[in-house]
């Protein structure tokens, strides 16, 4: 363990420190961390990723399997790509790489995988505990009672 002083204040302030940028730490919520403990990838494993940007969760699937195997880390949206590539390669993801597929169009590709993440993008609810007023935005959300 080493002595220092953590940054205090805006997330810029996390963002910007030399730490952060040599990839030593990502910034997330215990919501993003959990699924990929629950998904228990092991090393070797072919891991897909289908909602990976902005890639904490991808590269802290690598860092379980101790970047052995492979993680395809994929978004549908280009413009988030790019922080996702460049989230992988500051945190030093050796066994993955970044794809921009339609998720629909996965199992057509003559691929397969051993485990497979899609903490899927929605309702933007995991922003409650920063932003209260979410929670009362009903027609923010999701419904999925036709499921």
């Amino acid at each position: 363990i080493y002595s220092g002083v953590a940054p205090t204040g805006t997330l810029e302030s996390y963002t910007t420190i030399p730490e952060y940028m040599a990839g030593h730490y990502m910034l997330q919520s215990a919501s993003s961390f959990l699924p990929c403990i629950a998904l228990a990838p092991q090393p070797g494993d072919k891991v897909l990723d289908m909602a990976a940007a902005p890639g904490g969760k991808a590269a802290y699937l690598a860092a379980l399997m101790r970047n052995q195997g492979s993680v395809v880390a994929n978004d549908a949206n280009d413009k988030r790509v790019k922080s996702l590539s460049a989230n992988m390669q500051r945190l030093g993801v050796t066994c993955g790489v970044v794809t921009c597929i339609d998720g629909r169009l996965m199992p057509t590709l003559s691929t397969t995988f051993d485990r497979v993440l899609l903490d899927a993008p929605c309702s933007g609810l995991g922003v409650i505990a920063k932003d209260p007023s979410v929670r009362y935005q009903i027609n923010s959300f999701c419904r999925a009672e036709h499921l």
